[in-house]
């Protein structure tokens, strides 16, 4: 066995391509490019006289084996960051890998400009960002694969911790065509104005859609039931923009409608007596304590530092 292949560079890119399911993408999370990565995923495999993962097609899978050495692969990574942490305190330096995971609107709206103070401040921090529903957020925060997130409703896991984050907010508010009939109309939208309008949908596991979801049932309504859902979009962005070519109203964040042109093709209305308003929500784990880097990043978020 050539255990000179096995080192904690190969282990990283190992561990982020099994979580992926890729290697193209699990070869960008580390900084890496795919021919890279399959060249030092193969070098593995030789060292350990076994496959790793399957592959079918485009997506990869691990295998016994492959399973087996990921369990590992955490651990000793995870050891790998314990240690360059003690050794950062000991200098009183804030170095290392961070990963963020974000639901889409604070990542697209709000992650930014925490990032450009957190860079300014702590610069031998390398920060990478993931995007992902708030469903998946939480579930990559409570594995180890994120150090913590930020999303658009509340974690509903015994296994992490959530609290809404003071001074980052939003509101839903409905985007309609500024063609459509509803544009026109004056004052507060009703709730029963919706029934039977097409209604472009965000996916579900989106925190937007679970939101809007828990409000239209307080006000005796169902998606299902009272809805013309006509299509399912898994990012914001497509669905402003299907509201853009008309194909239907979208709830969307206040955020994602604001500026110049969306106010020339998009209208935003509100609902009479339905209050959208929500609070940002910071996800960490209950499983391990967040790493100097990862306290730094919260209190510039929570607008302490």
């Amino acid at each position: 066995m050539d255990v000179e292949a096995i080192d904690l560079e190969t282990l990283a890119l190992f561990a982020a391509v099994a979580e992926t399911a890729s290697f193209t993408r699990g070869a960008a999370r580390v900084f890496r490019t795919q021919p890279v990565a399959s060249n030092r995923i193969a070098g593995l495999e030789r060292a350990l006289g076994a496959a790793l993962f399957n592959r079918e097609g485009a997506s990869v899978r691990l295998t016994a084996a492959g399973e087996t050495l990921y369990g590992y692969a955490k651990r000793l990574l995870a050891l790998r960051a314990e240690a360059l942490e003690a050794i950062g305190r000991a200098k009183g330096e804030v170095a290392g890998d961070l990963a963020i995971g974000a639901s889409t609107i604070p990542a697209t709206y709000l992650v930014p400009r925490w990032a450009a103070r957190f860079h300014k401040r702590f610069p031998k921090v390398r920060l990478r960002v993931a995007v992902h529903a708030t469903a998946d957020v939480i579930r990559r925060v409570h594995d180890g694969e994120l150090d913590f997130g930020v999303v658009g409703d509340r974690a509903a896991s015994a296994q992490v911790h959530c609290v809404s984050m003071t001074g980052a907010g939003d509101e839903i508010v409905l985007a309609v065509p500024a063609r459509h009939a509803l544009a026109r109309a004056r004052g507060p939208l009703a709730p029963q104005d919706l029934k039977k309008q097409p209604l472009v949908l965000r996916g579900a596991g989106s925190g937007t859609r679970s939101v809007l979801e828990r409000v239209l049932r307080r006000v005796g309504m169902s998606l299902s039931r009272d809805c013309d859902v006509i299509c399912e979009v898994d990012s914001t962005e497509a669905a402003r923009e299907a509201v853009k070519a008309g194909i239907g109203i979208a709830f969307l964040s206040a955020l994602a409608v604001a500026g110049p042109r969306a106010c020339r093709e998009v209208v935003v209305r509100r609902l009479a007596g339905v209050d959208l308003h929500r609070p940002f929500y910071l996800v960490t784990p209950k499983n391990r304590k967040l790493t100097r880097a990862a306290r730094a990043f919260v209190e510039i978020a929570r607008g302490r530092g």
